[in-house]
């Protein structure tokens, strides 16, 4: 029955057709062209990259960015974060709250990336996806008690290459704004007019900074959709390895008042 639906399905067109093969063009490296704004201090957007040193075109993109933001920004390159390896899957986390690894991935996570009140990921497109260390940063953030270190808060993207071809990684940009409760402000590619659209975008962060926005407005959840905190529901049932909920648990027995309930003799005493 399923072979038949299959073979139905696909005569009949219900499938979405996959996008086009992205065209061979050659892309000019882009160069900063935008003066820099004036800058407040009562904000703080972090700037996630993996770009390499040989990357103009990326570097160009988020030089702009910065200089069209009225805040300050800081720039951390994963790429050069000394990781010993990728997520073990271990759990060890979820009993200690420390990563078994030794390089100190958990400490800069929260001090130096999570610290921050609107969050930007620039990346170039390689793949499908990008550069390897972007997987295992992503991967790494386990240690965080599978939450991610951005929740709640608005988040961007800097993209190079042929965003609009590739729909999976459409899908994970969205689905990571779903998990964290983002508000998820646009993504900025070198496709077209990228000045126009770095503008665009630093104007978008810095709304959603003042406004403390969460989640995509006006955009409801349908009923029975499978969203990313249901996806994640499954970490629930860590919670009882945590030593947060472990403290708690030792809290309540202590003060549980347990019902005293009467005992029987195992005598029959008749009615009187």
């Amino acid at each position: 029955m399923f072979f038949d639906q299959l073979v139905f399905s696909c005569a009949h067109g219900p499938f979405v057709a996959p996008s086009p093969r992205a065209p061979r063009r050659d892309t000019p490296v882009y160069r900063p062209v935008l003066p820099a704004a004036a800058k407040t201090r009562d904000r703080d957007v972090v700037i996630v990259t993996n770009c390499a040193d040989d990357d103009e075109n990326l570097a160009g993109m988020i030089a702009d960015f910065r200089a069209a933001l009225p805040c300050e920004s800081r720039v951390v390159n994963i790429r050069q974060f000394p990781f010993d390896g990728g997520c073990l899957g271990c759990f060890g986390c979820a009993i200690t709250g420390k990563c078994v690894y030794k390089d100190g991935f958990d400490d800069f996570l929260r001090n130096t990336i999570q610290s921050a009140d609107g969050f930007v990921y620039a990346f170039t497109i390689s793949d499908h996806y990008t550069h390897s260390s972007f997987k295992c940063f992503d991967d790494r953030q386990f240690c965080n008690g599978h939450r991610t270190v951005t929740h709640g808060k608005p988040i961007a993207y800097l993209i190079s290459g042929d965003y609009r071809y590739e729909s999976n990684l459409q899908m994970i940009v969205e689905g990571r704004a779903e998990v964290g409760g983002n508000y998820l402000c646009g993504v900025a590619t070198d496709e077209g007019d990228t000045t126009a659209a770095l503008e665009g975008l630093a104007e978008n962060l810095t709304f959603a900074m003042d406004h403390s926005l969460r989640r995509p407005a006006g955009l409801p959840r349908p009923r029975g959709f499978p969203g990313g905190a249901e996806v994640q529901s499954g970490a629930l049932r860590l919670q009882p390895f945590c030593p947060q909920h472990q403290a708690l648990l030792r809290h309540r027995r202590l003060h549980r008042l347990r019902p005293v309930r009467p005992r029987l003799s195992g005598r029959h005493h008749p009615a009187g």
